[in-house]
């Protein structure tokens, strides 16, 4: 799973990140990996998760064009005072064991984002079910 957060400049994302830690032993008890990243440049980023003490990987430095290739939206800056460059807006990726998109959420806000617990228990459904992956329609 891979977690797209704004940045260290986003409190919400903080938070949420926090939230993350506490479902990670769930989520790694139904073998799902975790992975978050942002924009944020390295000093940023390791500054930011001495506040967040994540339990999983944390990448850095998302390029503007690696947002858009994800489908991410993108904004910039409302002041120098909320950060220093363009940030990807939230963005949740379920990759299944075939290497394919099983789950996807995109937001272009920062507090529309998936629950974590029903997350899991969704995830929990789809391996034990088999469930398809959904939204293929032509």
């Amino acid at each position: 799973m891979v977690v797209v957060y704004r940045g260290k400049h986003c409190s919400i994302c903080t938070r949420y990140l926090g939230e993350l830690n506490g479902i990670a032993p769930k989520l790694r008890d139904l073998n799902v990996e975790i992975v978050a990243l942002s924009a944020d440049p390295e000093e940023k980023a390791a500054e930011h998760m001495k506040t967040v003490g994540p339990d999983y990987p944390v990448g850095y430095g998302l390029a503007v064009e690696d947002m858009k290739r994800l489908g991410l939206y993108v904004s910039d800056p409302r002041s120098p005072k909320e950060t220093d460059r363009p940030f990807a807006e939230p963005g949740l990726f379920v990759v299944n064991g075939e290497g394919r998109l099983q789950i996807v959420d995109i937001s272009n806000a920062p507090f529309a984002r998936p629950a974590l617990e029903s997350l899991a228990k969704g995830i929990g459904f789809v391996k034990d079910n088999d469930y398809p992956i959904r939204g293929t329609h032509g």
